[in-house]
């Protein structure tokens, strides 16, 4: 079982079972903050790595059931690559759980 924090999901490319149920909840970004700190990054925007203090990581995810998920998602069109978030960046937080 891994716990990991990642600025998208897709369930049909990052779970390695053929079953498996989730349960997904939003969290706030204070509760998406604490469980960053004990969960492995991946985190594929460098601006969100920036903001929160995690390492850029956009490496592939396998996910099995036990899996916990803890997600912040951008919403605002193309963000730059360059580190930095604009001002005007909306995101939101979830937690999943992969369920057998």
């Amino acid at each position: 079982m891994k716990t990991i924090v990642t600025s998208a999901f897709s369930s049909g490319r990052m779970i390695n079972s053929p079953e498996y149920t989730l349960h997904g909840k939003k969290i706030t970004e204070k509760e998406f903050q604490e469980k960053a700190k004990k969960a492995l990054s991946f985190i594929g925007h460098r601006g969100v790595a920036n903001r929160y203090g995690l390492q850029f990581n956009r490496s592939r995810i396998s996910l099995v059931p036990g899996d916990q998920v803890y997600v912040v998602y951008i919403h605002g069109g193309r963000l730059p690559e360059n580190g930095d978030l604009p001002s005007d960046v909306s995101l939101t937080f979830e937690h999943v759980e992969i369920v057998a």
